[in-house]
């Protein structure tokens, strides 16, 4: 067995040579989407998210590359509190606006470099594909619009999806009410929360939903200051 936290360059080439790098890949990442940190170097991982997405090149697959990191992400995502569904309404905002905040700090800044080698090859700056190649791989079965094509917005709509949607309903309902029970800081920090992944702009449904409670939090938040 590998020891992962001394990993020399003929382990890593080990590794490439296997079938299961990418399950390798969700080992690793997943504890740090759950607060555990990384428990590998990032040079380490990147070295096999490069090789993962060099063998879906040479697949011509781009459909599961994005859905390999997708459900990467998903797995994460819905995994980061089980327990929103079930809080009282006044700790139902303050958890959520200390996921965003352990999100937006911790969990964004390392899938932002964990997934460094997607972002460059998303570019074409990476080192398996120039512009056009990259052009032509992802505009493949039409995989993710160009304007998409960034880990940050795939790891925001994830939080989005996975962990705001689900409790919508709830938090429309919480901010529409005269009596908000929650301080205003909170509420201030609910609308960063909104405020930015509603910048996505992923022209959906979803990204309705999310535009309609940002809109309702920023309402809020003019009329206590009026």
């Amino acid at each position: 067995m590998l020891d992962v936290k001394n990993m020399s360059a003929r382990d890593l080439e080990k590794i490439g040579e296997l079938e299961d790098v990418w399950p390798f890949v969700c080992t690793k990442v997943t504890p740090l989407l759950t607060g555990d940190g990384l428990i590998v170097p990032v040079e380490t991982l990147n070295k096999c998210v490069t090789i993962h997405i060099k063998r879906r090149i040479a697949e011509r697959d781009p459909t599961t590359l994005l859905a390999d990191v997708r459900d990467l992400l998903r797995t994460g995502m819905s995994g980061l509190d089980t327990t929103l569904l079930h809080l009282r309404d006044d700790e139902l905002v303050v958890r959520t606006v200390e996921l965003w905040r352990f999100f937006y700090r911790s969990i964004l800044p390392y899938c932002d470099a964990v997934f460094l080698p997607l972002q460059s090859e998303f570019d074409g700056a990476g080192p398996l594909m120039g512009p056009a190649e990259s052009a032509r791989f992802f505009d493949r079965q039409k995989v993710v619009p160009r304007d998409m094509r960034s880990v940050r917005k795939l790891t925001m709509i994830s939080f989005r999806d996975w962990v705001v949607l689900p409790i919508m309903s709830r938090l429309l309902k919480i901010c529409a009410s005269e009596t908000m029970p929650v301080p205003q800081p909170l509420v201030l920090s609910l609308l960063q929360c909104t405020s930015i992944l509603a910048s996505v702009h992923s022209a959906d449904d979803r990204q309705a939903r999310l535009d309609e409670l940002c809109a309702l939090v920023r309402t809020k938040i003019v009329r206590s200051r009026s």
